[in-house]
């Protein structure tokens, strides 16, 4: 019996349970093995039909062609011409241009900046600002950058043209926006409003 008490004294609140109703009635379970307290109200379901909860709706920024006046037809993925050559046929270069290239723009690349279809971004930008400037550039190593987040924010089209600029590191000239994103903004219009 003491050998009982022993082993008792030492054990875990689920092996005493497991010895004492080995010779006692009606011994209360430890909390861990007690099972979880039913709802004082089960819901009633009226219905088999269960519906799926409603997800937000997201705000698409939709490029305005129709796919044939890129496209050769709406079964193929190829373009009539590559980009950016395919842009220019409804987008005025001559409204991007200037002294100072962004080196993605000077090299035609714009699918690594915009989606050709559609986007949850303004001027259907692949990412948002800064997360897209943040793919090439890294933020650390710019002078000042504190200075720049808190007297800008992180909207770096503010200050900066993401296709070219009058100065060095393209800052714009005549204010938040300038040049090509204007532009771009004025033919596709602006964003969602949310």
């Amino acid at each position: 019996m003491v050998g009982l008490c022993l082993a008792m004294g030492c054990a875990t609140p689920e092996a005493r349970y497991r010895i004492l109703s080995i010779f006692f009635d009606e011994v209360p379970l430890p909390e861990s093995m007690r099972p979880p307290p039913l709802p004082e109200e089960a819901p009633v379901v009226e219905t088999a039909v269960l519906t799926r909860p409603q997800r937000p709706r997201i705000a698409w920024v939709m490029h305005e062609p129709e796919c044939e006046e890129c496209h050769s037809s709406k079964t193929t993925k190829l373009p009539f011409l590559p980009a950016p050559e395919l842009c220019w046929e409804c987008h005025d270069e001559e409204d991007f241009v200037a002294k100072v290239s962004h080196g993605p723009f000077a090299a035609g690349a714009c699918l690594e900046c915009h989606s050709p279809h559609k986007s949850q971004n303004p001027t259907l930008l692949v990412l948002a600002v800064p997360d897209l400037c943040g793919k090439c550039h890294d933020a650390t190593t710019f002078p000042g950058i504190e200075r720049h987040r808190s007297e800008q924010g992180d909207d770096c089209v503010e200050c900066h043209d993401p296709h070219a600029g009058p100065s060095e590191y393209m800052l714009a000239s005549d204010g938040p926006g300038a040049l090509g994103t204007r532009t771009a903004i004025a033919k596709t219009g602006p964003p969602p409003a949310p």
